[in-house]
């Protein structure tokens, strides 16, 4: 899963060169229209991303191999990535 995050975030970084270069061609409206994609795909990347920390806490928690509270974080900070995301959708309706 945060292999398709990373791949995600990559192909994101296309919009963002759409807006500047929209922003150099006076294409105001255009180069919006690219940052609010760039957005829309920072957060579909988001989603990955933290439903990727969940799983990754839990084995480090099982693993033993490095201390739990690590694990814990992990897991917290996975939940909190998909809630920011959660809350960032529902503030846009």
């Amino acid at each position: 899963m945060n292999a398709v995050s990373v791949a995600i975030q990559s192909l994101n970084l296309v919009n963002h060169a759409g807006a500047v270069l929209a922003a150099q061609r006076g294409a105001d409206e255009l180069a919006v229209l690219f940052l609010d994609l760039h957005g829309v795909g920072y957060l579909i990347a988001q989603v990955f991303f933290g439903g990727w920390l969940i799983p990754l806490g839990y084995l480090v928690v099982r693993s033993g191999m490095v201390p739990r509270v690590l694990g814990y974080a992990l897991m917290i900070g996975g939940v909190g990535y998909l809630l920011g995301l959660v809350v960032e959708l529902a503030g846009k309706h």
